[in-house]
């Protein structure tokens, strides 16, 4: 493509923010997610506590937290944010998933860091 100033834009197309908190136990990572623009939360720890918020029953697999996301793709509702509570405890179910995939005892079988890479690569 050749460059030309007929290329310019005044305007960029607007992305929603994706942000990720981290932070020790009770610091107040999903009070905080509690408020954005109408969240719902795909659960992977039972860590609401006392927050009343919109969530899917805790995710025990990959496939689980897959379906919460397929529901809100293809499902219509009025929820303006996706929150996944926690990420930390969702690698596991990643690991997990990558492990059935392929046939491996551990996420460390096809070698030192093999097994990360593959396993994020086929799951993305």
């Amino acid at each position: 493509m050749a460059i030309s100033l007929a290329s310019l834009r005044k305007k960029s197309v607007l992305q929603p923010p994706r942000i990720l908190i981290h932070g020790v136990a009770g610091v107040g990572k999903s009070t905080f997610a509690a408020d954005a623009d109408a969240p719902v939360f795909i659960m992977t720890e039972d860590g609401l506590g006392k927050l009343q918020v919109p969530h899917f029953p805790l995710a025990t697999s990959y496939a689980e937290v897959a379906e919460a996301l397929e529901r809100l793709l293809d499902e219509d509702h009025d929820y303006g944010t996706v929150v996944v509570d926690s990420v930390d405890w969702l690698e596991p179910l990643i690991w997990a998933e990558a492990c059935n995939r392929n046939g491996w005892q551990s996420i460390e079988t096809p070698g030192f860091g093999k097994g990360y890479r593959r396993g994020a690569d086929h799951l993305a």
